[in-house]
Parts: C-alpha cells; structure tokens; sequence
C-alpha cells in the first residue's frame, strides 16, 4: 500500500507516512523506486500508482500496460470476458517489432479458454492486433452438433 505524503505549504513533500503506523519516512529512501519495510511490518512504496480498472468490453489495448504485465493481465481480461459472455475479443499489442505479439500468441496458446486466434484484418488494426474466440464451455471439448439420423438409419 502507498503512504501518504505529509504536505509542507510551498514546498514538495519531504517525508512518506507508513499507511499502518503512520511512522515517517524521509523521501530519499525512496528514490531508486524501491520501497522500505516499516518497523510495523507494512510495506511502504510512496509512489505507487493507483490501479487502473479496464473495461472489459472485447477488446484489450496493451499500449497502456508494461510488457511485463501482459503475461497476467491476457488471462485475466480473457476471463472476465467469459463471465461477461463475451466470446470474440480483440487484443490490440501494436505492430513495432513483434516481441509483444509473440508474447501473447505464446500467452494464448497456453491458455484453455481459447479455442482460436488469428492476426486481425485490415479493418481491425491487421498484424497489429489479434482476434481471440474463446471456448463457449471451458474446459470440455468443443462440441460439435450429431448429424440426425434419417428414418432409414443413414
């Protein structure tokens, strides 16, 4: 969890609370971006961001996530959008070198949700995105429709 900053009118902050104790901290413990552990036992990381909340509407723009992230954050959206009973999803990872769409066609692969992927089209962002089709029922084989038998057995 983050500390607070004890504000100094005119001047930037100079000491970090610890959110438990509230012990302070003077801010160059914290300039190589590391955090401190507090005599309490609380981590103390002042700069932490605030989490982002992703809509999940089918389609995953990682423009805004570290490449590190993506080999979580992929099966985690591609899951709430089963839960959301969104089944065609877009993941947009950008044409650059083609390190991010290797990381996540490997991620998909490994994934037992999906039951397909492809680069996207033209219209859809081509080698810059891909189109994910999740299972319809995770987990058990695809199923595919009997073909009904004819009066005569065939």
């Amino acid at each position: 969890m983050a500390g607070g900053r004890i504000p100094v009118e005119g001047q930037p902050a100079m000491a970090i609370l610890c959110p438990k104790c509230k012990k302070q901290y003077d801010v160059t413990l914290f300039q190589f971006g590391k955090g401190v552990v507090c005599d309490c036992g609380e981590e103390v990381r002042p700069f932490e961001p605030a989490p982002v909340e992703i809509p999940i509407e089918g389609t995953l723009d990682l423009h805004t996530f570290k490449p590190s992230e993506v080999k979580d954050l992929v099966p985690e959206y591609l899951k709430a959008c089963l839960e959301k009973g969104i089944f065609r999803i877009r993941i947009v990872h950008g044409k650059g070198s083609g390190a991010l769409l290797r990381t996540v066609h490997s991620v998909l692969k490994k994934t037992p949700e999906v039951d397909s992927f492809e680069i996207a089209g033209p219209d859809e962002g081509g080698w810059g995105a891909t189109i994910v089709r999740l299972k319809r029922y995770p987990g058990k084989p695809r199923e595919r429709p009997e073909k009904q038998k004819t009066e005569s057995g065939r």
